[in-house]
């Protein structure tokens, strides 16, 4: 249950700036502020973490590359799978590269073992702004061909997606900007709750918002905010994470 944007930077020399909300079960233990981190080849990394099982949805290295992950509910086995899918992008911290990460994750969930992951989306930028995806549905992999938006619910799946795509449609109609993106990954409709993409329903809500910014000549940062749902804009607490 997640949204991700992606929206190339205006300059030129490269870079983007992604937007990812994470929505889960309120049930579901406290999630960790991002803190840095380094793989065993030597490359520095932020990444929030999941306070169940310790895997994470979005994380950014020191080079500029960012890869996302979101749950597939579509498939039918959106909750499924022995291994948590949260260890998938730590596997592409070692790229600079949106398609080497990539076949690093394809790679890591083959040793793992693929048949015990359930479904997935993961998205990778890098910094020259260049980004992909793959998709597992469970039984074979995919190329994403995603335009810089993805969404996935556990209830009401197609349904949620569409409603979010038509108001990142919206966006991009009216003239994508940095500040038309934010605004979409705060906005909360009550009278649409779930499809909103910071979303509530009874049993889940979107617990935080997280914002990378890269840009040639500027150390990448990772901007995570939890959701306060007590404040009529939702902006809780704040984390600057990078270098």
């Amino acid at each position: 249950m997640c949204t991700v944007s992606i929206l190339p930077a205006p300059e030129s020399g490269g870079g983007y700036d992604l937007w990812f909300n994470r929505d889960e079960q309120r049930t579901r233990a406290p999630e960790f502020a991002p803190g840095t981190a380094v793989t065993a080849a030597g490359m520095e990394y932020v990444a929030p973490r999941d306070g169940a099982r310790g895997g994470t949805w979005l994380a950014l290295n020191r080079a500029g590359l960012s890869v996302g992950l979101l749950n597939d509910y579509e498939t039918g086995g959106g909750a499924g799978g022995k291994m948590s899918r949260g260890g998938v992008p730590l596997a592409g911290m070692d790229a600079s590269d949106a398609g080497e990460a990539l076949r690093a994750m394809r790679v890591w969930v083959e040793r793992s073992g693929a048949a015990n992951f359930g479904p997935f989306l993961t998205v990778a930028v890098d910094a020259r702004g260049r980004s992909g995806g793959l998709h597992w549905n469970g039984a074979e992999w995919r190329d994403w061909a995603g335009a810089g938006f993805a969404t996935s619910s556990s209830y009401a799946s197609s349904q949620i997606r569409v409603a979010r795509e038509a108001r990142y449609a919206e966006a991009v109609r009216a003239g994508l900007t940095a500040q038309t993106a934010e605004a979409l990954h705060w906005r909360h409709d009550p009278e649409r709750g779930a499809e909103s993409v910071r979303m509530s329903r009874a049993d889940a809500c979107t617990r935080s918002v997280c914002r990378v910014r890269v840009r040639a000549g500027e150390e990448p940062k990772l901007v995570y905010r939890v959701v306060d749902w007590s404040r009529p804009d939702g902006r809780g607490a704040v984390t600057e994470a990078g270098w």
